[in-house]
């Protein structure tokens, strides 16, 4: 063979070298829709909010400004704008395997983030405390909600109160005993006996859509929280099951 035969095999097999790691991840982001920027803007913020959940000083608004900042640029119209978005999004975030937060969890944060730059010019902002802005967000007109910032600073409401001029308003659902207007279910309520039953009803009324928007550790949680769950159901069921027999042979 031809040095210049040669030279041309070496220059075809250095075109078929391997590709180097970076570029595999390059690639692969590519596939998942992200750039390897984007990836990292989204690794850095799983951990920043991992470390605020898991801090007693950890806050939503913390978490929702961190979020606007990063991945909305600061702009409230581009958090109100509902048409899906390419590169970095709240969903793609939900979606990391190491996320200690829903989706639902992120989008509040999100939105307590916008509502706290919104009210910033309301003078009794300072005086809420995180549970009454979580309630806040219930209120969708922003004229409404400075009306209701400055009646819990003027009239100094606790949350308790606030929540139920909320559920007067139509704001809010009534919880507890509000919540039920049957006194029949009032008076099970009351006699303790309604407490073994509203286990079974919260899982009859469970939406279960809500749990694929759960993250990995979640659902894995839950899996086995439910496993756990069925058997004890199993044992119930066997002993109600022989109780409405033993009733049933008595009152033949």
């Amino acid at each position: 063979m031809t040095k210049k035969g040669k030279k041309s095999q070496k220059k075809t097999s250095a075109n078929k070298s391997p590709l180097l790691k970076n570029d595999n991840q390059v690639l692969a982001k590519k596939e998942e829709g992200l750039t390897l920027h984007e990836q990292k803007a989204i690794d850095s913020a799983v951990d920043f909010i991992n470390k605020q959940i898991d801090t007693a000083s950890s806050s939503l608004i913390e978490v929702g400004e961190y979020l606007l900042k990063n991945f909305f640029e600061g702009d409230l119209q581009k958090v109100q704008n509902r048409a899906p978005r390419k590169g970095i999004s709240l969903r793609k975030l939900a979606e990391h395997p190491d996320i200690n937060m829903s989706f639902q969890g992120l989008s509040n944060a999100v939105n307590l983030a916008v509502q706290e730059k919104e009210l910033g010019s309301v003078q009794a902002i300072g005086q809420l405390t995180p549970t009454h802005k979580i309630h806040l967000l219930k209120v969708p007109d922003l004229k409404e909600k400075k009306k209701y910032v400055s009646r819990i600073g003027k009239d100094k409401l606790t949350v308790r109160q606030f929540e139920a001029i909320l559920v007067s308003d139509g704001y809010s659902k009534p919880r507890g005993m509000a919540a039920i207007e049957s006194e029949k279910e009032r008076k099970l309520l009351r006699s303790g006996f309604q407490k073994y039953l509203s286990p079974f009803e919260a899982i009859m009324e469970m939406n279960l859509s809500s749990l694929f928007g759960m993250p990995k550790t979640n659902v894995k949680s839950t899996y086995e929280a439910a496993k756990k769950a069925r058997k004890q159901l199993d044992k119930i069921i066997v002993d109600l099951e022989g109780k409405l027999k033993l009733f049933t042979h008595i009152s033949r």
